[in-house]
């Protein structure tokens, strides 16, 4: 009889790292999670502006306001679903995919949940979804102009809009950097101020009056007969109390401790400011 032969083991596979996972499951052009709520409320705000832009217009031409606010606030109302819903969920989509810039990388790793994201840059702030709002606003005014006016039309119109939605968006991002900027310097310079008014030295007495009133190494804060005199009767009928110097520089260097302190929070606190004030502009200009 001959013998078996031994079944040949399978080759080991590698370990699938979580790398490699999170690569695989980062969807190529990524979507914003929040597109369909803030396009919502992008087309709801778009059509109450052109409804009282229309009440607008009918009263300045004395006619019943009704027609202009109801047909006002169906075309702003489609206008606004076919731009943002164009920018939401195709031209931003593709732009943050290709990675083309360290800004739609920024807005990839931050989509795809990536392990690190850095905060971003004033410039890219600034910047933000202005090629994507280029891009919907043009094709947005092209297509409205193919459908309501004459084919020769619709590329002025095109342009026209681009330019208008790029503009409005780099005041918005404008207004969030200012915002920013102002925020941050009133972080830092809160507590260096009070630490100023605190450490602020008084002037220093003539010689005259140096020599004509010395004062001892014993003698305390406000050693004058009257302020002795008001001081002892404040401390039978209330809590307060007369304190020495070194009480009073102990006071104030433990108050500076608590300023340095508050000092380090602030400092934790303005690293996480951009990244929260995103969401926070965000839902303030739809709101307004």
């Amino acid at each position: 009889m001959s013998a078996t032969p031994a079944p040949v083991p399978a080759p080991a596979q590698a370990p699938i790292t979580a790398a490699e996972t999170t690569k695989k499951a980062a969807p190529e052009f990524p979507m914003d999670p929040n597109a369909p709520l803030f396009v919502a409320s992008a087309v709801v705000a778009s059509a109450i502006f052109g409804g009282c832009l229309g009440v607008a217009i009918g009263i300045k031409r004395r006619q019943d306001p009704f027609p202009y606010a109801t047909g006002m606030a169906i075309n702003c109302g489609i206008a606004g679903l076919s731009f943002f819903g164009l920018r939401e969920y195709l031209v931003s989509p593709i732009l943050v995919g290709e990675r083309g810039s360290p800004g739609y990388a920024r807005r990839y790793d931050e989509l795809t949940s990536a392990a690190t994201v850095r905060a971003p840059t004033i410039k890219e702030v600034r910047r933000d979804r202005l090629l994507d709002t280029a891009i919907a606003g043009g094709a947005t005014g092209t297509i409205y102009g193919l459908l309501t006016r004459r084919p020769r039309a619709a590329v002025p119109m095109g342009l026209g809009v681009a330019a208008f939605t790029t503009l409005t968006q780099f005041i918005i991002n404008s207004v969030r950097v200012k915002r920013l900027q102002v925020l941050t310097k009133r972080a830092a310079a809160g507590a260096p101020e009070l630490v100023t008014r605190e450490f602020v030295p008084e002037p220093a007495a003539s010689s005259e009056e140096a020599f004509d009133a010395p004062r001892r190494k014993d003698e305390t804060v406000g050693s004058s007969p009257l302020s002795q005199r008001i001081l002892r009767i404040l401390e039978k009928v209330s809590p307060v109390r007369q304190i020495s110097d070194d009480e009073y520089l102990e006071t104030l260097e433990k108050r500076r401790r608590e300023i340095d302190k508050r000092l380090a929070e602030i400092q934790e606190e303005e690293e996480l400011l951009f990244s929260r004030s995103q969401a926070m502009d965000q839902v303030k200009t739809l709101d307004s």
